[in-house]
């Protein structure tokens, strides 16, 4: 499967800038990003990339110095996210998250050993990292727990670790596809399960506990199937989106019978918690 890699040169290469641009990015089909040192790598794949649609957007962002776009086949990105200072991160104070080329923490409570190639979930992103210590503070103990956009595998191995009794990964890219199974082997990861595809795939399901990682736009249009597959009292953990979007979200999910529980912001990220209202 090629890719298209776009290159952006930032004047203002601050973490602000590159989060506005990822988010706008992924509203066109980008699935990943990397950090570079003038600004940002993103990645589509070659069908969905439109150069026209690109060109319209990055004109509103006057920080965006310039940009190239390149076609790339698939490779070692264990090698391109060390290359690219991939560092590990202690989240929650309690969860050690690192690759292959990263030192053990001893003193951590839990360790995740995430080899990222082209997947997002590394534990840096502010989403994710909601999503984690939402996690740590929530442990899904005896729960069967759906992990949609799973990315890297990153929840789903926590949860895991956390002693749920089953988990279900969905992806619809490849990659990520095969990346959560690389680092479900690498965890000892034994109670799950990943699938390509999107929710789509929900079928015959039940979940006491649904996390999604995904668009704004993904998760509006896949509230229903997500509530279809959760049991009653069951909770929905969605991110991935801003604060400004958080009225939509909580609208949506109001007409489909959830109560909210909590709400989060991180970075310019929000994340909420909703339970299935039981009656």
């Amino acid at each position: 499967m090629d890719y298209i890699e776009l290159s952006l040169v930032l004047n203002e290469n601050t973490e602000e800038n590159r989060d506005i641009l990822a988010a706008e990015l992924a509203e066109l089909g980008f699935e990943s990003f990397l950090e570079s040192e003038p600004g940002l790598k993103a990645y589509a794949r070659s069908e969905v990339y439109d150069p026209a649609q690109v060109v319209e957007l990055l004109s509103g962002y006057p920080f965006v110095e310039g940009h190239e776009s390149a076609r790339v086949e698939d490779q070692n990105w264990n090698e391109e996210w060390e290359k690219h200072y991939f560092e590990p991160v202690l989240v929650g104070g309690r969860c050690w998250v690192r690759s292959s080329f990263h030192p053990r923490n001893p003193e951590a409570e839990l360790e995740i050993l995430v080899n990222p190639k082209m997947s997002f979930g590394t534990g840096h992103h502010a989403t994710t990292l909601m999503m984690m210590e939402h996690l740590l503070a929530h442990p899904p103990r005896r729960s069967r727990v759906l992990d949609m956009g799973c990315g890297t595998g990153i929840l789903s191995i926590l949860a895991h670790l956390l002693e749920a009794d089953f988990v279900k990964a969905i992806d619809i890219d490849e990659w990520a596809y095969r990346n959560s199974m690389e680092n479900f082997r690498i965890n000892g990861v034994d109670r799950a399960v990943v699938m390509q595809g999107d929710a789509s795939k929900l079928r015959g399901d039940e979940f006491d506990l649904v996390l999604a990682n995904i668009h704004l736009n993904v998760l509006l249009e896949d509230a229903e199937r997500y509530k279809a597959v959760l049991q009653r009292g069951g909770q929905l953990v969605v991110s991935g989106f801003r604060p400004q979007d958080v009225e939509r979200m909580d609208e949506r999910m109001r007409a489909l019978g959830f109560d909210k529980t909590q709400e989060r912001e991180s970075m310019g990220w929000a994340a909420c918690a909703y339970a299935l209202r039981r009656a």
